[in-house]
């Protein structure tokens, strides 16, 4: 499993899950309190107003969770129960898939980490441009079908 973070005309860090159940411990204490808070703040004091926006994963519905975002004064986007529909980061995700189903296969987990977070940087600004662009169309879609299916 792997986490990324992204913004308009910026990819963010990268976190590789460490082996085994992903627990709500180790997404705030390793990737919360560390690459993204840090990513936030730079956004953050750069931009002004900021919204995070995470999908309905468990991880990002615990009380630890919840608190953390709320000791740290975190702009969250609501998400709806029904909708995939908001995240641009699943694009991002078949993206980085397809990149790194053009190479070679890795022998192990190293070379696939190493595969991974190479491809990653290789992300281009605009398509992130794009995703971000595109939110109000999105979220306006969303609403127009009162928290149902919409063609994104």
């Amino acid at each position: 499993m792997i986490w990324g973070a992204i913004a308009h005309g910026r990819l963010g860090p990268l976190f590789i899950f460490p082996k085994g159940k992903i627990k709500s411990v180790v997404y705030v204490d390793d990737i919360l309190n560390g690459p993204f808070l840090d990513f936030y703040q730079s956004i953050s004091e750069e931009r002004g107003r900021v919204k995070f926006m995470e999908d309905g994963a468990p991880i990002h519905n615990t009380l630890r969770e919840r608190q953390w975002i709320i000791e740290n004064d975190i702009d969250r986007l609501p998400w709806c129960a029904n909708s995939p529909d908001l995240n641009p980061m699943e694009h991002v995700w078949k993206r980085l898939k397809a990149m790194i189903n053009r190479r070679r296969i890795a022998r192990n987990r190293e070379e696939l980490i190493s595969i991974i977070k190479e491809e990653w940087a290789k992300i281009d600004v605009e398509f992130l441009e794009s995703l971000v662009e595109s939110m109000p169309t999105r979220v306006q879609a969303v609403i127009d079908s009162n928290g149902g299916h919409t063609k994104y």
